[in-house]
């Protein structure tokens, strides 16, 4: 039985659990048994799995339990009615037993299924005594043949009830024993009969314990199985997120890229259209970055895309702004249900960070690394298209560069609107 407290501990990530079921499953041992995480996790398998048939099939002990009233009748009929007041008492108990564990289930899963499991054995005991009592008083009136009865369930525990072998082979070992025992000692049977008894229980217990343990086997085993194969497809799952997250990701920066950015930009393009409302594009681009790249290398020059775009993804801070890499130097910011007011106080803001940043540019602005941006602003309508949006953002940052850089050019919506939409998407 699984430590209580083991099994309390905090559950594992779901790779921790694959890996610990494929380690089990590894030895090929024929008597599974789990701890920890697992131990919980199969408890809850196992009563979900088995909650019809170890609710309901009781009930059907306790009717099979009643049903030998009749054989009772025809066989003992001078003593049926007390035969039959013990086969009522142990119906009764077998249900109460039944309705008593039923309620005794808690939100600890390993703390529940030990109980239904004690249930269920202490059920079947109770059926074996009666059964046993039973053929004690047949035998009184020279019937030996009653006690064969436990042999049924000794077969119902094992292979109809869905109980673990650890707790199959104690709760038999004690009918093992109590029924050699009355048969031996209670019953006056002879030396053959005993024999007799002896070797048919023996071997049915034998069968239906074997039968018991394969059974639980096959079930741990197709559990570990299940979990191993949910752990992979969790791996497969996260690693086809990993990929499609770097395919509209930009490996330096951490921003999107071009066909991530136009993946999103789509959706936010429907919607504006569809509520009437405005969007801002900036498109922003550093300032001789060439230059920086000759003077200082390649990796410095990594380094400041990285600085600047660390700057502008902390700005975009709505859920619904987009940021992006445009492609080398350049960079883009979608900004949804932002008008031009707006917009031009975001770029300004953009425009001041990064110059109280003072990055060391030897042939920038009074040798800072600067950046220009240019400003579109547009509530579109279902005729626009956005490659009119970005080209005009392109232009307002054409200006913006043409004016001595450092500074922020806009396009305001009479400009787009005057500039038509007859250009395809």
């Amino acid at each position: 039985m699984e430590n209580i407290d083991k099994a309390s501990a905090t559950l594992k990530s779901p790779d921790e659990i694959g890996e610990s079921a494929k380690e089990i499953l590894s030895k090929r041992r024929f008597f599974i048994s789990f701890e920890g995480a697992l131990a919980e996790l199969f408890c809850k398998y196992a009563l979900a799995r088995n909650r019809i048939i170890n609710t309901y099939y009781p009930f059907l002990g306790a009717l099979g339990l009643l049903l030998f009233i009749f054989a009772d009748r025809l066989i003992l009929p001078q003593i049926a009615d007390e035969i039959i007041k013990i086969r009522l008492i142990g119906a009764v108990f077998i249900i109460f037993l039944v309705f008593a564990f039923a309620k005794s289930s808690s939100t600890n899963a390993l703390r529940t299924y030990r109980s239904h499991q004690l249930g269920l054995c202490i059920g079947t005991l109770m059926i074996h005594f009666i059964l046993l009592r039973i053929g004690v008083i047949a035998a009184s009136q020279g019937e030996y043949h009653y006690q064969n009865g436990t042999t049924i369930a000794v077969i119902f525990l094992c292979n109809v009830l869905r109980v673990d072998f650890r707790y199959i082979l104690p709760t038999v070992l004690i009918m093992w024993i109590s029924h050699i025992y009355v048969t031996s000692e209670l019953l006056n049977a002879g030396e053959s009969q005993i024999i007799e008894q002896l070797f048919i229980y023996s071997l049915i217990a034998f069968i239906s314990c074997l039968v018991n343990a394969r059974m639980e086997h096959e079930v741990r085993k197709t559990f570990l199985q299940g979990i191993v194969l949910s752990a992979e497809q969790e791996q497969l799952e996260q690693a086809k997120n990993r990929l499609q997250q770097l395919s509209i990701s930009d490996e330096l920066t951490g921003l999107f890229n071009r066909r991530g950015f136009s993946q999103f930009f789509s959706q936010k393009w429907s919607h504006a259209i569809r509520y009437q409302t405005p969007l801002t594009m900036l498109m922003i681009d550093i300032d001789y970055f060439k230059q920086y790249n000759d003077n200082l290398g390649h990796p410095e020059g990594d380094e400041a895309l990285r600085q600047v775009a660390n700057i502008l993804h902390h700005r975009a801070r709505r859920p619904d702004d987009l940021c992006a890499r445009w492609g080398g130097e350049e960079f883009v910011m979608l900004l949804p249900q932002t008008n031009i007011e707006a917009g031009r106080q975001l770029a300004e803001n953009l425009r001041n960070l990064i110059w109280c940043e003072n990055i060391f540019h030897p042939r920038g602005i009074e040798n800072r690394l600067t950046i220009s941006i240019g400003i579109a602003t547009l509530t579109p309508k279902p005729d626009d298209t956005m490659t009119q949006f970005l080209e005009q953002a392109d232009k307002a940052l054409y200006k913006a560069k043409a004016a001595g850089r450092n500074c922020i050019s806009a396009n305001a919506q009479e400009d787009l609107e005057h500039a038509g939409s007859t250009k395809p998407n």
